[in-house]
């Protein structure tokens, strides 16, 4: 089975990197990009570089990892049939892939930022069309960068704010509480470590106990104490409120770049 990568970018790569820890020769995946950084890091993956994008008619499975802007431009040159395309195309759904390309076996996929070290949370929705084994692979491929979680494609917009953007959102609240722990006169580099482990090893606690996060925060949360009195301003600045309505908005902005908005 070959396997084929129309854009090498951070997220391609990641996910070829990914489909490589499965057990994928490197060298049965060929890469369509017209960088040369791309082409040479597809190289040091020990895949296979092509010129056109026909010389991908030979693969089953399609990787498409370009920007969603260049769909169009994409589409132009598309000439391939026959294939299961995997696009990672933010806002553009399966219909719209499916219009563009000519194509009829689609697997949507919503990766983030953490896939490139196989950490990610990856959002996947297939085609009706798409066979049983053929499904069973594509999981299977898509495991080697993260978790995977099937959703339905009505929730993407959701998805993409989450687990998409998410990663933005944690990375300020980081950036802030490392900022507050410089002002108590901690060193700034111990301060970000310290601040980028406990949200790590919290995260990790709380998949391991399996509880709502507010009742493991009643666990460190004593009466008149540090944590009650931080918590305290934490809710009088609206920081759960601006919380949730960063991930409405990102939501809605979604939907609006789906539209071409």
């Amino acid at each position: 089975m070959k396997l084929g990568c129309v854009g090498f970018g951070a997220m391609g790569s990641a996910l070829v990197k990914g489909f490589i820890s499965t057990g994928v020769n490197p060298q049965d995946v060929l890469v369509y990009d017209s960088s040369k950084n791309a082409q040479e890091k597809a190289l040091s993956y020990n895949c296979m570089p092509v010129d056109s994008l026909n010389s991908l008619e030979q693969c089953d499975i399609i990787l498409v990892a370009v920007k969603p802007q260049n769909l169009k431009s994409l589409a132009a040159d598309w000439q391939l049939r026959n294939k299961i395309v995997i696009s990672i195309l933010a806002g553009i759904k399966k219909e719209q892939l499916k219009e563009a390309l000519k194509i009829e076996k689609i697997v949507r996929v919503m990766p983030n930022m953490p896939a490139q070290i196989g950490k990610g949370v990856l959002a996947v929705n297939f085609s009706f069309n798409i066979e049983p084994q053929d499904k069973d692979l594509i999981l299977k491929l898509l495991m080697g960068s993260g978790g995977v979680y099937e959703i339905e494609e009505k929730h993407f917009d959701a998805v993409t704010a989450l687990s998409g953007s998410g990663p933005a959102f944690l990375l300020l609240a980081i950036e802030a509480m490392t900022f507050g722990s410089v002002a108590e006169g901690l060193p700034a580099g111990v301060a970000l470590e310290m601040a980028t482990k406990t949200m790590l090893g919290t995260a990790e606690y709380l998949l391991s106990v399996n509880e709502h996060p507010a009742k493991v925060r009643d666990l460190i949360t004593s009466p008149q104490g540090t944590t009650a009195a931080g918590l305290q301003v934490l809710e009088e600045k609206g920081a759960r409120a601006a919380y949730i309505g960063a991930i409405r908005a990102a939501a809605n902005r979604g939907r609006e770049l789906s539209k071409g908005e």
